[in-house]
């Protein structure tokens, strides 16, 4: 079974690898720890801004989000940006990311939801039919959540 939850201190090592075996999978060099230490400073410091969630499947962790709220003064509504999103590729094939989307419009109750065009090798094209996004001027697709 899927879960996901706001990160706590003690997911730090799990989430450093994580992003690490992230940026190693699109052939990018990962950021340094330091930086990684100060993202989670950052959102754990100032939580308005945004959130860092853990996903786990069957009690193990395997893979995490970094969602960053923006108000849109067209909308006059929080917009949650998936800005990095990872997920083990052993489990990819449990869609995961159906998973997340339906946790974020039932608990975050955002307004809109964007997911940025380099995570679009893990939300899967037929992931963004079922959610009826649209794309946007923006290299993003966005779900308003109605």
């Amino acid at each position: 079974m899927i879960k996901i939850r706001p990160y706590k201190h003690t997911d730090r090592y799990l989430f450093e690898n994580m992003i690490k075996d992230c940026y190693l999978e699109k052939k990018t060099e990962p950021p340094e720890s330091k930086k990684i230490i100060d993202t989670i400073g950052f959102y754990t410091t100032f939580s308005q801004t945004g959130k860092i969630y853990i996903i786990s499947y069957d009690n193990n962790v395997i893979g995490y989000a970094l969602v960053i709220y923006q108000w849109k003064i067209k909308y006059g509504g929080i917009t949650l940006k998936i800005e990095d999103y990872y997920v083990n590729k052993n489990f990819r094939k449990y869609k995961v990311e159906t998973s997340f989307i339906e946790y974020l419009i039932k608990e975050e109750k955002a307004f809109e939801i964007e997911i940025k065009l380099d995570n679009l090798k893990i939300f899967s094209k037929k992931i963004i039919e079922f959610f009826k996004f649209n794309r946007d001027f923006n290299p993003v697709f966005i779900k308003i959540v109605e």
